[in-house]
């Protein structure tokens, strides 16, 4: 979790309902802005990460896979959200390579666990049950 920019400066109005954190935690700074847009810093005792460019255009391997070593905001490369595709996570996707959902590689565990609740939610592949009431709770809503 980043430390809340708008926090830092006295100004988050979201209170405890803002996702980001609410102390200050040298290791969790947020990146400057005016580092990561210019490649430059005029503040001498600025307290945001200055991020090489260069390095934030390459994709973090880590976090591609699923969790970062390097902590999240500390690491020198770019951390690109993904939303795993639903058809590949149960064994295929028709898009194949064309698809605009993450087909990252999970191992055999999870895929299980996933085969078994879409199949406890789905009798017939695909149809769902979200108008009645599902076995696993809101995993499969």
């Amino acid at each position: 979790m980043v430390v809340c920019k708008h926090w830092l400066r006295g100004l988050c109005k979201k209170g405890d309902h803002c996702k980001f954190l609410h102390q200050y935690d040298i290791t969790r700074m947020p990146e400057c802005y005016f580092y990561s847009k210019f490649g430059d810093c005029s503040n001498k005792e600025c307290p945001f990460l200055h991020v090489k460019p260069a390095f934030k255009s390459q994709d973090c391997p880590w976090y591609d896979q699923g969790f970062c070593k390097d902590a999240g905001p500390l690491c020198k490369y770019r951390h690109v959200p993904r939303i795993m595709c639903l058809n590949y996570l149960v064994g295929f996707c028709p898009e194949g390579p064309k698809c605009r959902f993450s087909h990252l590689s999970t191992g055999p565990g999870i895929q299980h666990l996933l085969f078994l609740l879409w199949n406890a939610c789905s009798p017939a592949w695909g149809s769902g049950v979200k108008g009645r009431t599902c076995a696993t709770g809101p995993l499969c809503q």
